[in-house]
């Protein structure tokens, strides 16, 4: 097993390869050409093999000597790059790692995840800000936080995409309001006469049931935009209209019997997440949670929905 001092000896003939002799070596490293010598020397005798063949202030290595190089070169360059990546992470000790989401893929996911991240690397100060679509696009683009999770849209040519999950969105029924439908499941124009409470139109999952609509000619009688899906979600429990949203985030209200939950005829309706960003070299915060969010969506607990018989 090696030691201490062997790396010190291993270092000492890597330095006079390095720096092309042993003086220069010995002005590299502050120390006497006598003891770059020894150090040598003594390496060679713990190796057994002649490592520098002396004549004068010629030197030239032997065969041996140049394998060791060739190893020494390789080890003390990994060093180098460990000790850039330990200095990374020591600057950004307590840097925000600033990150936008919004408010759906924050409650079906990311909150849970930046939970377990923080456990495995609590020297990183997280920075949240949830913003519909469109908005955490632009704070990317701002610099303003250095990636989003974000439902799929069209994303800006210079951006880099990574696909992370995707959600499926049901119709969601309130119990206050009095629907009656006759198939199972329900077409979307059952629902012609009923209001309907949507998400804004900057919000990637509008983009996609505007799509779903005008694919089949249905104009919902839209009596609210809500500009996130918590308030979407009051508003409907309210018995304001219905509207879509994941399983999982009614899932309390649905088994309080404060909703019904369904699929459509015309779907289902999925909705690809990504994680984003619009450069190449991320911090090393972000990329440990870029990897960490990528095991953590493939991972996912995918538990069986439970379906609404009306």
């Amino acid at each position: 097993m090696c030691d201490f001092g062997s790396l010190k000896n291993l270092w000492c003939f890597y330095k006079v390869v390095k720096e092309g002799g042993f003086s220069k070596a010995a002005r590299a490293e502050c120390k006497t050409q006598p003891a770059i010598s020894f150090a040598v020397s003594v390496l060679e005798k713990q190796l057994g093999v002649k490592l520098i063949e002396r004549s004068g202030k010629i030197f030239r290595l032997t065969d041996a000597g140049r394998k060791a190089f060739e190893i020494a070169s390789e080890l003390f360059e990994t060093v180098d790059r460990s000790m850039i990546k330990l200095k990374e992470i020591s600057s950004a000790r307590f840097l925000p790692l600033k990150i936008a989401a919004t408010s759906l893929v924050t409650h079906e996911f990311v909150l849970d995840a930046l939970e377990a991240f923080k456990t495995s690397y609590p020297m990183y100060v997280l920075d949240l800000h949830e913003a519909p679509t469109k908005r955490a696009i632009k704070l990317v683009e701002d610099k303003e936080v250095e990636f989003a999770i974000v439902g799929e849209t069209n994303f800006p040519p210079n951006f880099i995409i990574r696909f992370l999950t995707t959600l499926e969105f049901l119709l969601v029924i309130p119990s206050k309001l009095k629907v009656d439908f006759y198939e199972h499941p329900p077409s979307l124009f059952e629902f012609k006469d009923v209001p309907f409470v949507l998400p804004q139109k900057d919000s990637s999952v509008r983009e996609l049931l505007d799509k779903l609509f005008s694919s089949i000619g249905f104009e919902p009688n839209v009596c609210l935009e809500a500009t996130n899906h918590y308030c979407l979600k009051r508003a409907i429990i309210d018995g304001m209209g219905v509207g879509f949203l994941t399983f999982s985030f009614v899932k309390q209200e649905f088994s309080e019997g404060k909703v019904f939950v369904t699929d459509i005829k015309e779907g289902p309706i999925l909705k690809k997440v990504y994680f984003i960003y619009a450069k190449k070299e991320l911090s090393q915060p972000a990329r440990d949670f870029k990897d960490f969010l990528v095991s953590w969506t493939q991972n996912l607990d995918r538990k069986k929905r439970t379906f609404i018989s009306c």
